[in-house]
């Protein structure tokens, strides 16, 4: 049956209408998906060689270059996909599948001191506090808790090697100062083990409870009289958040 005159101008006007519509809307086609997949891959990979940057930039002990990386978007917790489980030689169970980040590799260097030999005596000379890097990560969101694979965590590697500026700041950003590693050893039995009374002050004042036991204590000199004697504090037992005159 013809359409009438009418009719077939409203169909017409429809058609144009929907034609105009179409031409609004910019193809989707095989190229522009595949460019979009590419500039979605290069981000990524940017994004995975800031983090590597970032690795290197703390390995070196780099403050200046781990502030620009952090700014242009580098992840405070990268992790060192390259690291090695076994780099300690401790061979138990791992705590954690992930390998070091940003924050332990800070540290983690720091464990090989230099010496000469001077008058028949090895005088080491450890490296400095690396407390402008940690600072950095932390105000990016860095975990002071983190965890390496044989249970290692920010804060005892800080007070192990008597960086108390560091140990103080992984505390102020919510280190646990009673978390214990291997035997149920605390940061405060190794900063009392190495009269670093420095970074025994620190963990004191946020918490740290002198009562905790491990295997290696001596139930005649127990932890928190080492503490005393080690602050100076008056002679009564050490509690957490005291802290000496």
């Amino acid at each position: 049956m013809a359409l009438s005159s009418l009719t077939r101008c409203k169909v017409n006007r429809l058609h144009a209408m929907i034609c105009a519509v179409f031409l609004l809307i910019p193809p989707i086609l095989p190229g522009s998906m595949a460019q979009a997949s590419t500039d979605a891959h290069d981000r990524s990979r940017t994004k995975q060689n800031l983090d590597a940057d970032l690795i290197r930039a703390v390995r070196r002990r780099d403050a200046k270059s781990v502030r620009v990386l952090l700014a242009r978007g580098a992840d405070p917790n990268a992790r060192d996909r390259h690291a090695r489980a076994d780099r300690k030689g401790i061979v138990r169970p791992p705590q954690t599948t992930e390998p070091p980040s940003a924050l332990l590799i800070a540290f983690d260097d720091s464990t090989h001191a230099t010496g000469k030999w001077v008058g028949g005596e090895l005088r080491t000379t450890m490296r400095p506090d690396p407390a402008a890097i940690v600072a950095a990560l932390l105000a990016k969101g860095a975990d002071p808790n983190v965890t390496d694979y044989d249970g290692t965590f920010p804060l005892l590697l800080a007070v192990q090697n008597r960086y108390a500026a560091s140990a103080r700041l992984l505390l102020e950003h919510g280190a646990n100062a009673n978390r214990t590693w291997l035997h149920g050893i605390t940061p405060l039995h190794v900063a009392v083990g190495n009269r670093d009374a420095a970074s025994a002050r620190a963990l004191m004042e946020h918490g740290a409870d002198s009562s905790l036991r491990s295997a290696f204590d001596d139930p005649a000199h127990p932890l928190s009289e080492k503490a005393r004697e080690l602050l100076g504090a008056p002679d009564r037992t050490v509690t957490p958040n005291s802290s000496a005159h």
